[in-house]
C-alpha cells in the first residue's frame, strides 16, 4: 500500500496495515486531505470499488472457508445527498472525523476530503464538514 502511495503522488501518507486502523499507535497511519484526494480518484476508476462503495449495504455469501459477512455503510451522505458515492468515512482520535466522498451533478463530478483534525482545537460545533453541494458552484 506504502509503494501505491508513493506511486500516486502521496507523499505524506503512510500505511502501517491494511485496513487503516490506528495500531499499533494512534499515529501508526496518516494522511493529508489532498492525498486522500488523489487515492480517491485513483479508487473510483476501479469499477469493482465503484460498485461497492455505492452501496448502502454490502453482503457475502458464506463460501469454501468463510462465512456470510454483511458491511453497512457509514458515510452519511448516501442516501441522504442526491448523487453521492461513498469513499471512505472514518474516525480517530488522533485524526477527526474524515470523509472521503464523490458526488456528481449533471454530468459534473466531485471529489472531497472534508477532514478535520484534532490539533486544530477547535471548538466542537465549528468543526462541520463543508456541504457537497459547494463544489457544484460557480467559482467567479
Amino acid at each position: 500500500m506504502n509503494a501505491m502511495a508513493r506511486l500516486l503522488g502521496m507523499s505524506r501518507t503512510h500505511f502501517s496495515n491494511f485496513d487503516g486502523l490506528p495500531y499499533p499507535t494512534s499515529y501508526s497511519n496518516y494522511s493529508t486531505a489532498a492525498n486522500l484526494l488523489a487515492l480517491g480518484r485513483a479508487a473510483m476508476l476501479l469499477p469493482a470499488f465503484r460498485s461497492v462503495v455505492d452501496q448502502r449495504s454490502y453482503r457475502l455469501a458464506a463460501g469454501s472457508g468463510h462465512h456470510a459477512y454483511l458491511w453497512k455503510n457509514l458515510n452519511p451522505l448516501i442516501g441522504r445527498y442526491p448523487g453521492a458515492i461513498g469513499i471512505k468515512p472514518g474516525y480517530t482520535g488522533a485524526a477527526g472525523q474524515c470523509l472521503l466522498f464523490e458526488a456528481s451533478r449533471k454530468g459534473h463530478i466531485v471529489i472531497a476530503s472534508p477532514c478535520t483534525a484534532r490539533f486544530h482545537q477547535q471548538p466542537q460545533r465549528s468543526r462541520r464538514h463543508p456541504h457537497p453541494e459547494l463544489g457544484f458552484q460557480p467559482s467567479w
